[in-house]
């Protein structure tokens, strides 16, 4: 693997750890603020984020991404002050829209909490947070900069940040306006977005000055192209504007499934309440569980759009293969795994997060989209770079318009009911995701060979869940942890289940190596503990 490559794996797995300690963080504080806030508090609180997140998403509209791409040009140009440029312009845009809907939000909070949500209480929580828009997306065109000049420490780093102040400030405030009210309580918590925004942000702000020498630099050629503001602001819309419209697909998705499939449950023989409560299981359990391996694809996919929109700048055909290749194996490498997992366990996994059992009926069904799921964003992300951003989005488009007819015919039928909604899940990404590798073939002639892409994933996978399988039902059977049901039964699942997932990741690791579908390099490109591991798998033989 070359030096370019290693550069992406280790921007992947340096956005990736960022963002699973920020989602731990997330999970975690949870917990005692809803101690803090109770009930109503934790409902004014969380009130507040459905429309903080898609402001956020209509401010910012793919523009991050389209400077990402556009940094990255103007770096294999050798034009530092052309990257300089696309950042000054995009952060004006960014700080007008930013501006408005903050400004939106607080002046309409009240007629929105009235109105809409017809809870006034929540008024408070509304006014609260929409400070935070503005500093969002402002700070969204400095991530976007820096993933251009596929530096993600800057990211990475402004992630952890913002979650360590938000949480940190949430408890603060929260205690000390809850004595006033919970409304105010919740206003405080919600406040902490603001202050970790602020943080963030003041980071991005350092880190730029400290590379302003970088960013005035006179370009050392003279063959660089000199653009207008006005031409850059159209270099930016026009590959923003199709990625903003992918990020809608998803919520009118949601949207639909939300308006859908309860009616045709209910046609399918189902009381309304039964209708809201497998919907809310499918939505609520199966499908938060399906989204946690994206978590490494969102991360890679941030850092595959500049590198190879980098190399195709540079009419590097080779390198736009070899980077396009090692993202998808390293996509099916975690793809195949994760869904076989959910399935073999889907049953103890749901008992052990949200105490049912019923989460496998759909669980073990749209694991399987995960495979597609995280190969669909990997695929968008390199066709992006490529600067086809409207190819992601059509094929997107083209599978949710067939989950939507297969919820409406599938929900209705009474032997399939939720498992409707389940299979259309897995068809849309499946879809979208085969006409995405058709394209990337296609546009850059990566070649995918079945030994590496394929039989490997699959077979490493499949002794994997065998393995885990057989842990599982080993353990439950002589009772290993039979001493914790004494405490309570949902205990003994849960270590049962975590130590079958364990045995079964340091399985899988040895797997990948037995089988050669990974390589000395791509492990040393891994922060932190990649080169520390290397000489102890080589006195194991498991390297050479």
């Amino acid at each position: 693997m070359n030096k370019e490559n290693a550069l992406f794996v280790k921007g992947t797995a340096i956005l990736a750890s960022a963002g699973l300690f920020a989602r731990l963080m997330g999970a975690v504080y949870r917990i005692p603020l809803f101690e803090i806030l109770g009930d109503e508090g934790m409902g004014y609180y969380q009130m507040a984020y459905p429309v903080y997140s898609s402001l956020i998403a209509i401010s910012t509209a793919g523009i991050p991404i389209a400077i990402s791409k556009l940094v990255s040009e103007r770096v294999t140009q050798k034009d530092p002050r052309g990257a300089a440029q696309i950042l000054r312009v995009a952060t004006t845009l960014l700080i007008i829209t930013g501006l408005f809907f903050s400004i939106i939000l607080f002046l309409g909070a009240d007629y929105y909490a009235e109105n809409i949500l017809m809870t006034p209480k929540a008024v408070y929580s509304l006014k609260s947070i929409a400070p935070a828009i503005f500093l969002a997306v402002l700070m969204s065109a400095f991530r976007g900069f820096f993933q251009g000049t596929q530096n993600m420490v800057p990211t990475a780093l402004s992630q952890v940040v913002e979650q360590i102040v938000r949480v940190v400030t949430i408890f603060i405030l929260a205690v000390a306006f809850v004595p006033m009210g919970v409304e105010y309580g919740a206003a405080g918590a919600t406040f902490g977005a603001v202050m970790g925004m602020l943080a963030a942000l003041c980071v991005m702000i350092v880190l730029v000055y400290r590379n302003r020498r970088k960013l005035t630099q006179i370009p050392s050629r003279n063959l660089v192209i000199q653009y207008r503001n006005r031409d850059v602001l159209g270099q930016i819309v026009k590959l923003a504007l199709p990625i903003s419209i992918a990020s809608m697909v998803l919520p009118i998705i949601q949207l639909t499934d939300a308006t859908l499939v309860p009616r045709r449950l209910v046609a399918a023989g189902f009381s309304r309440s039964e209708a809201a409560a497998l919907y809310g299981v499918f939505t609520g359990a199966a499908m938060v569980l399906v989204n946690v391996p994206t978590l490494f694809t969102t991360a890679m996919a941030k850092s595959l759009v500049p590198s190879i929109s980098e190399a195709n700048a540079a009419q590097n055909l080779g390198a736009v293969k070899s980077r396009a290749g090692l993202a998808i194996r390293l996509t099916l490498l975690l793809g195949f795994p994760s869904a076989l997992g959910l399935f073999i366990l889907a049953e103890p996994i749901g008992v052990m997060l949200f105490d049912t059992a019923d989460v496998a009926i759909t669980l073990s069904i749209v694991c399987f989209s995960i495979i597609f799921l995280t190969l669909h964003q990997t695929t968008g992300a390199i066709l992006q770079g490529m600067g086809k951003t409207y190819i992601p989005v059509t094929n997107l488009f083209i599978g949710a318009l067939l989950k939507i007819i297969l919820n409406y015919t599938l929900t209705a039928i009474p032997s399939l009911n939720i498992r409707g909604p389940a299979i259309g899940t897995v068809i849309c990404y499946l879809i979208s995701s085969s006409l995405n590798l058709y394209m990337v073939y296609k546009v850059t002639g990566v070649k995918l060979t079945v030994r590496e892409y394929i039989y490997k994933p699959v077979l490493t996978s499949v002794i994997m869940g065998l393995v885990v399988w057989g842990t599982y039902q080993l353990v439950s059977a002589i009772g290993l942890f039979e001493f914790i049901s004494k405490v309570h039964m949902r205990l003994q699942v849960t270590a049962e289940t975590l130590f079958s997932i364990t045995v079964g990741m340091l399985a899988y690791g040895l797997l990948l190596l037995v089988f050669n579908a990974i390589t000395q390099k791509e492990i040393e490109s891994v922060p932190l503990i990649g080169k520390r591991v290397i000489p102890y798998l080589k006195k194991l033989n498991l390297l050479k």
